[in-house]
């Protein structure tokens, strides 16, 4: 009776392996990982009423004054730039990280948003950019990474935050009290 059982066991097992690879070979790994996990997409933040139950899982860059509820990562520095020069050169940067695409954007908002994907398994993880013009030269903004899933690298949207500013902060001036 064992052996039946562990014969049975065995080619579910087998089957289920199969199916898993024949999804993955129809509709890719993105595919799958959507009809699994749902649109991959977290959509919008609300950065004033932002609160981090995990700060290790997530990223957070904002100015001290609209993150209230939440200790960033690192305040958002102040650039010497408009809003839209500022949009402008965060897109280079984002686009310019591997598996990163804009997938969203509302400009009467000032907002933004990017799908990164992890280099193996492609797990989504959703950026959320918001463009804050301060005076006709000067501009900030806030920026917010979340993982829909995996928990391999808990540090990995902290990192890519503070990467994408370190560029910007290279590419675009930073008001003179900011250098």
């Amino acid at each position: 009776m064992r052996r039946i059982a562990l014969s049975i066991a065995i080619h579910m097992a087998g089957f289920l392996l199969v199916s898993a690879l024949l999804l993955v070979a129809v509709v890719g790994r993105e595919g799958t990982l959507r009809l699994v996990l749902g649109d991959p997409d977290l959509g919008r933040v609300d950065f004033e009423t932002l609160t981090r139950p995990d700060p290790a899982a997530d990223g957070l860059v904002c100015p001290p004054t609209l993150c209230r509820a939440a200790r960033p990562d690192r305040a958002a520095p102040v650039f010497a730039v408009p809003a839209r020069d500022l949009a402008r050169a965060l897109k280079r940067v984002a686009e310019a990280d591997p598996l990163t695409r804009r997938i969203a954007g509302d400009a009467g908002l000032g907002e933004e948003r990017y799908l990164s994907r992890t280099l193996i398994f492609r797990f989504p993880d959703t950026i959320v950019v918001r463009y804050i013009q301060i005076t006709q030269e000067h501009s900030t903004l806030a920026l917010s990474s979340r993982s829909q899933i995996g928990g391999t690298d808990p540090d990995r949207n902290r990192s890519r935050l503070m990467r994408w500013i370190d560029r910007l902060s290279s590419e675009v001036p930073l008001r003179r009290d900011e250098s």
